[in-house]
């Protein structure tokens, strides 16, 4: 939040879209508490990656009001446990 926090106050006009960082999605409660203090921070949407178990949290933020910009599958983040890109 810190960092966005920062991009705001130099922004004026470009979208903000704040990423989760790794594991600040391990369970629903945390996406949307991370997520939140995100948009308190100034962000205008917020970028998660991972797979279908992410499913409900995307859910559940998209409930609540908060723009969610979704990366499912192989992730910038996880790219490297599956041997890298081929």
């Amino acid at each position: 939040a810190y960092h966005v926090a920062s991009v705001k106050r130099g922004n004026q006009d470009a979208l903000i879209l704040a990423d989760l960082p790794f594991m600040a999605n391990a369970t629903t409660e945390q996406t949307l508490n991370n997520s939140a203090q995100l948009m308190q921070a100034g962000a205008h949407m917020v970028k998660v990656e991972g797979a279908v178990w992410l499913a409900e949290s995307i859910r559940l933020l998209a409930e609540r009001g908060i723009p969610v910009c979704a990366h499912m599958g192989l992730t910038p983040q996880t790219v490297n446990v599956l041997g890298g890109y081929k």
